[in-house]
């Protein structure tokens, strides 16, 4: 009859208007999981910007640093061959000093045997003039 299909029409409508309020909760969880993704993603990126943004921070700190540590190496190697050079330079000259010093050596050692020669002579010639003396003073 007709009650019973107004009845039913009712409780469909009742049913429809339940499902409807459901669905729109429904929707609404949605959204507000939509929105909180949205701002989840938005803070995922500005975390991978902020995490770039300190690689590259420190990507370049330790260039620069690498760039510092690598004049540095190249300014104490330059010291080091001036060092060796001055130092080879003062063994060359050490190197001469004592060659002329064995030739030095050398030398008085000769002049030291010219002048026992020449003292020889000398005396031997003082020898001969006291004997030519004392011959001159007999044939006078």
């Amino acid at each position: 009859s007709i009650a019973e299909l107004e009845r039913k029409i009712d409780n469909d409508s009742l049913e429809f208007d339940r499902l409807a309020a459901e669905l729109q909760n429904k929707q609404e969880i949605i959204e507000e999981f939509i929105e909180e993704r949205a701002v989840l993603m938005r803070e995922q990126e500005a975390k991978k910007d902020f995490q770039d943004s300190a690689r590259r921070e420190i990507q370049e700190y330790h260039d620069e640093r690498q760039l510092t540590l690598d004049k540095e190496q190249e300014s104490i190697i330059l010291k080091k061959a001036e060092v060796d050079e001055k130092e080879e330079n003062v063994n060359k000259s050490i190197r001469e000093l004592k060659e002329m010093q064995e030739l030095l050596s050398v030398k008085l050692a000769l002049l030291d045997e010219k002048e026992s020669d020449l003292q020889q002579k000398m005396s031997k010639q003082s020898s001969n003039i006291r004997i030519w003396d004392s011959e001159k003073e007999e044939l006078q």
